[in-house]
């Protein structure tokens, strides 16, 4: 069993009211699949309890333009990991199919989501595969967001 590699935001990400944006991706790579396990997510809006944030784990079509992330399995004695993740998004990645999602309150609400080896969603070994956490708040807020993906057989 590997470890789970994990990115994250990297800090606050700023999130307009109403605007779907994109929090993480993660992109394919030709030697190894992966399978999602583990998603994270808060907000800090703290004046109004009204407001909601709806997300999604969505597989897309194209990149986007994003910042590179910092991909870790938490061992500094592991070896760096192969596959590519991305924060920060300039340009929205093309969303293709949805295959989960959720909602919480933006007023300092959170969503955790872990799922066992075998029941999280795959991310086929090709470098056009893509997956993406998309968020959509009632409110501008700022948001923190952690992927987790499990290393599977090629």
């Amino acid at each position: 069993m590997s470890r789970l590699v994990r990115i994250c935001t990297e800090g606050e990400e700023a999130v307009s009211a109403a605007t779907a944006e994109t929090l993480l991706g993660f992109r394919g790579v030709t030697t190894l699949k992966v399978e999602i396990a583990e998603i994270a997510l808060s907000a800090d809006y703290t004046t109004d309890a009204t407001g909601v944030v709806s997300w999604r784990l969505l597989y897309s079509s194209s990149d986007g333009t994003a910042t590179g992330c910092t991909e870790s399995s938490g061992d500094p004695d592991d070896p760096t990991p192969a596959i590519t993740g991305f924060r920060h998004y300039t340009a929205e990645p093309t969303a293709s199919t949805e295959i989960m999602g959720g909602i919480f309150n933006c007023n300092g609400g959170s969503d955790y989501r872990y799922y066992a080896e075998g029941d999280g969603v795959a991310l086929d070994n090709a470098t056009s595969s893509r997956l993406s956490l998309e968020v959509t708040s009632d409110k501008a807020c700022n948001m923190r967001g952690t992927l987790a993906v499990r290393i599977m057989a090629a």
